[in-house]
């Protein structure tokens, strides 16, 4: 969860100093619904892609650089 908020952030002051066009759904206080879904999904489960799709899929497939 704290990866998935770290990259919220980044995207919110990326967003807020103009680096990113248009608009941006952050997911900052849903974290927990994302790993939730991970944690309870296995191989054969299909997570279909939604609005915050990234805070989904991070804790199923990312790996943390650190």
């Amino acid at each position: 969860m704290r990866m998935i908020r770290e990259f919220e952030d980044a995207v919110h002051d990326e967003f807020s100093a103009g680096s990113i066009p248009g608009f941006v759904h952050l997911y900052a206080g849903e974290e927990a619904s994302g790993v939730g879904c991970a944690c309870t999904s296995n191989d054969r489960d299909v997570i279909p892609a939604r609005t915050a799709a990234t805070a989904t899929a991070s804790p199923r497939a990312a790996t943390s650089r650190e």
